[in-house]
């Protein structure tokens, strides 16, 4: 199951939920920030860092449904990639648990779809799927590559991904979130998002386009959807753009 560590002693309480192929490491930058101020919950998803395999068999509302368990309701809950759709589907199955949304270069559906070409094209997703199975190696530089523009923060997310246990046996740990990255649609449940929402998307994201940021636009006027420069780990050297998206969510409840 995820592991979820605490830290800081703030009474307003955020949840942190990193995204697939980087582990709980991948806020490194942003937590000594947050826990001058915040009681701040640090989740590793089954599959990485020394959490077990992703047990899971179904969509993204068991992960969603296990921490709902473990962290305090009316946390602000903030995610990046993966762990901003398992965020939102906590959001949407017991709104009054979640007081805040955080979206952090995410999507409502990350494979792209006739109804949805805000997305990784399919043909893609599927070669780099094939890839991890067959060459994890090779598949961890293309995420690297996928996951910062080259130069310094390159070199910071090669390092990072060389850390994190889960690539030592992705086909065992990386494959089974890979799959539900590949059908998860959370189209259907934005409708049901109660709570403001921060959606904060980067401008040289390769898989998450810019276009979703007009495709959410209109859709809840407690939505405010920003973009920033950068790729798609672009908070990993820029931590304030994290930190001040949580500073919008408290303002938004009024604490």
């Amino acid at each position: 199951m995820a592991l979820v560590t605490e830290h800081g002693t703030g009474q307003v309480s955020v949840v942190l939920i990193h995204g697939w192929g980087l582990g709980a490491h991948v806020w490194t930058s942003v937590l000594p920030q947050l826990i001058q101020r915040f009681r701040v919950h640090v989740v590793t998803l089954p599959g990485h860092g020394d959490a077990v395999p992703w047990p899971f068999r179904g969509d993204l509302q068991d992960p969603a449904d296990a921490l709902l368990e473990r962290v305090p309701a009316g946390a602000l809950w903030l995610g990046w990639s993966l762990g901003a759709m398992v965020a939102i589907t906590a959001a949407t199955r017991r709104p009054g648990a979640v007081a805040g949304l955080g979206v952090v270069a995410a999507n409502a559906r990350f494979v792209a779809a006739t109804a949805w070409p805000h997305g990784v094209a399919p043909g893609v997703f599927d070669a780099f799927a094939g890839l991890l199975r067959s060459d994890p190696v090779a598949a961890r530089r293309r995420f690297a590559a996928l996951l910062a523009p080259a130069g310094a923060q390159r070199r910071a997310v090669t390092l990072a991904l060389a850390a994190e246990p889960a690539w030592g046996d992705a086909r065992r740990c990386l494959a089974r979130p890979l799959d539900i990255l590949a059908t998860a649609d959370l189209r259907p449940a934005l409708a049901h998002i109660r709570c403001p929402v921060q959606w904060l998307l980067a401008d040289e994201d390769p898989l998450v386009p810019s276009s979703v940021a007009r495709a959410l636009g209109n859709r809840n006027p407690r939505w405010e959807v920003r973009s920033v420069s950068g790729g798609h780990a672009f908070f990993m050297d820029r931590p304030e753009a994290i930190t001040a998206t949580v500073d919008r969510l408290v303002a938004s409840r009024g604490d």
